[in-house]
């Protein structure tokens, strides 16, 4: 029903990471460019941050890709 998010942490290596990659993403995007690689590293460091199994990931990426 609901997610804790966290605020954002400028001393948490992960924050800062998803923050660079988020950066990154819309500036691809600006340039109508491929952002699914970094999207799929922004995947792999939300799930760390939720600690999220990458069997889990997997699961929950085949669910929301089958109701597309």
């Amino acid at each position: 029903d609901t997610i804790k998010i966290p605020k954002y942490d400028s001393t948490s290596k992960i924050h800062r990471k998803l923050s660079n990659l988020s950066k990154k993403a819309h500036e691809i995007a600006k340039k109508d460019g491929d952002t699914r690689k970094v999207e799929e590293e922004i995947d792999r460091l939300v799930a760390e941050l939720y600690r999220v199994s990458e069997k889990e990931l997997c699961t929950v990426k085949n669910v929301l890709h089958s109701k597309k």
